[in-house]
């Protein structure tokens, strides 16, 4: 079983005013991929 990548929660404006691009929480491994959008104690969107 290889290492699970992790890619981070991020969300940035797009070039269209009031449109956000959001790149969720995810853990890749060799069974999957989870994602994760929201949790409390992140705050949400930043």
């Amino acid at each position: 079983m290889s290492t699970p990548q992790i890619v981070l929660f991020d969300a940035v404006p797009a070039d269209i005013a009031g449109l956000w691009i959001i790149q969720m929480r995810q853990v890749i491994d060799d069974s999957g991929t989870v994602r994760e959008f929201y949790r409390a104690e992140t705050g949400g969107v930043r």
